[in-house]
């Protein structure tokens, strides 16, 4: 089996809301990273799983969606009032915004854009990363 990984990088905020209890319930922010990475039994006709430019989507998505936005749950109705408000470029997810609900979101999107990945990793911080697969 041959695997590729592309890596793409953004800056952006979040912070977590109730049940969570402990520091991240603050507005905060983190120089994230996404590798998504996709394997094929067999290399292509240029030898390849795929070109990596072909991943660029993926890359633009993640630049015109997350880069230097505040990662909000849908049901933060105080912060995203706060943001919608004072014209600040949000990105709303379905529960929590942690690195796992960010891997899958990134996971749909290029699902949706016809890429069949096998893992999407998130990592916010130099040590810390999450990561989402289908089964």
């Amino acid at each position: 089996m041959y695997t590729i990984e592309k890596k793409f990088r953004f800056e952006a905020a979040h912070r977590l809301i109730a049940p969570y209890q402990g520091k991240c319930n603050s507005v905060h922010g983190h120089s994230f990273r996404i590798t998504v990475s996709m394997s094929a039994p067999i290399l292509d006709e240029s030898d390849m799983v795929i070109d990596f430019s072909a991943l660029k989507p993926v890359g633009d998505w993640i630049k015109a969606h997350l880069d230097h936005a505040t990662i909000v749950a849908d049901r933060d109705s105080e912060l995203r009032e706060w943001l919608s408000t004072n014209q600040q470029k949000q990105f709303v997810v379905a529960g929590n915004p942690t690195s796992e609900r960010l891997a899958q979101v990134v996971y749909a999107r290029a699902a949706a854009m016809g890429f069949k990945l096998d893992r999407v990793q998130v990592s916010e911080t130099c040590t810390a990363c999450a990561s989402f697969t289908e089964l």
